[in-house]
């Protein structure tokens, strides 16, 4: 049976319950990413690359190329410090192929399961018959007591999404999507079909790098440095039909923090949410949950004071030299909660986490300020908008002191892919 052997972890290469591979036949070792060049800069250990996502994108080393085993090497290094090696390999232009090989959509998957997710609960499933990519909704997987409406899950379905459209554009892949296609199937989120890109830029390259250095850091920021220069680019990023991006002025945070601990209070005797906040957090889950240790102290956690209750992680603060956190706080918001815009809501929240990536801030998306009522209305009102506030993010800059997080578990490619055809 085939297989993708990653310095020693085998990952099986076919879709286990219709016994189908996704492409290839036998088995492979595939060379792992992220060797550093020892000739630049190394990078820092908390965005070195997870073991289990080193199958991904030897195919950025080629663009606009898409590779297919045989005997020809090459090797190329991103804008980054990450150097992306192929070797033994045949190269293909993408303008010979009609569509993607099922290894790079593989690849692709692995990188658009690194999307964050309400408690890393990676509600999605995607479906790939050879031409068009599916995306579905597990609802399975969603927190009912703590996402009553599942506005979050289809938001965090949306960052999977963004994040396959950085991972394919980086492939040499531009996407053609169709949301809700089917719209007496609530589950079926949208359908995407590949074109060959004429030119890979940096610009691709670097998102698809930057997927793999994000994560979410509950720790105190520092205040973001050039952040005028860096909030015009990051406007000039953002797709029109996306959620309206706000970024609050520093003297909300007191009203933030207000609201925050309104709505910790609200939910202090709901034996629900609490189930599931001790359920998916604190205690380690099966590739899913977040561990105890990247929970914050009680001292971390009212230094940033607008973050979501968690149970304590470690005993004391990781870091106790940042001081209260001075991150900024940007606002996505909705004309309205209908799954077309919260799907695109999540779309533009993958945008805003990969540019602020790559601009070297640390960030750290907030929901829990949107899940009631009392607490919505009061980020609507330091908005001033009539939209919907849908997710908040803290952008900051991580001090050299910062620990380094452990890497959050994610589920394996062949329990968020099929392949089919």
């Amino acid at each position: 049976m085939g297989s993708v052997s990653v310095e020693g972890v085998t990952t099986p290469r076919f879709d286990q319950r219709h016994g189908r591979r996704c492409q290839g036949q036998g088995s492979h070792r595939v060379r792992p990413l992220g060797t550093l060049d020892p000739t630049v800069k190394r990078t820092p250990a908390r965005w070195r690359l997870p073991l289990d996502l080193t199958v991904c994108f030897e195919a950025c080393a080629m663009i606009p190329r898409v590779c297919e085993t045989a005997a020809v090497g090459h090797t190329g290094r991103s804008s980054g410090d990450l150097r992306l090696q192929t070797r033994g390999l045949r190269v293909h232009t993408v303008e010979s192929m009609n569509a993607p090989t099922g290894e790079v959509i593989e690849k692709a998957v692995l990188l658009a399961g690194r999307a964050p997710s309400l408690h890393n609960s990676q509600p999605w499933r995607w479906i790939f018959d050879g031409h068009t990519l599916r995306l579905y909704s597990v609802s399975g997987r969603i927190l009912p007591a703590t996402d009553t409406a599942g506005r979050q899950l289809l938001i965090s379905c949306g960052v999977a999404l963004g994040h396959l459209h950085a991972a394919m554009a980086a492939a040499g892949w531009r996407t053609v999507i169709e949301r809700f296609p089917n719209l007496n199937q609530r589950d079926y989120l949208a359908a995407v079909e590949f074109r060959p890109a004429l030119i890979v830029t940096d610009a691709d390259r670097e998102r698809a790098d930057a997927i793999l250095r994000r994560h979410t850091d509950r720790l105190p920021f520092a205040e973001p440095t050039d952040w005028e220069d860096f909030e015009i680019v990051l406007r000039s990023t953002l797709d029109p039909d996306g959620a309206v991006l706000d970024i609050l002025p520093a003297d909300s945070r007191h009203d933030l923090a207000r609201a925050s601990k309104l709505s910790a209070a609200l939910r202090r005797y709901d034996s629900g949410y609490q189930a599931e906040l001790r359920w998916w957090s604190g205690h380690p889950v099966e590739s899913a949950g977040v561990p105890p240790e990247v929970l914050t102290s009680q001292e971390d956690y009212e230094r940033v004071g607008i973050n979501r209750k968690f149970p304590s992680g470690s005993a004391g603060p990781r870091d106790a030299d940042t001081g209260t956190d001075r991150a900024a706080v940007l606002v996505l918001s909705t004309d309205d909660d209908s799954p077309r815009a919260l799907l695109r809501c999540g779309e533009t929240l993958s945008t805003v986490l990969l540019e602020c990536t790559i601009a070297g801030y640390a960030t750290c998306p907030l929901t829990h300020l949107t899940e009631l009522p009392s607490s919505r209305d009061i980020v609507r009102e330091l908005t001033g908008r009539g939209q919907r506030p849908q997710v908040l993010v803290r952008v900051g800059t991580a001090p050299p002191s910062h620990a380094e997080p452990p890497d959050t578990p994610r589920l394996a490619l062949e329990d968020i892919l099929e392949c089919r055809g």
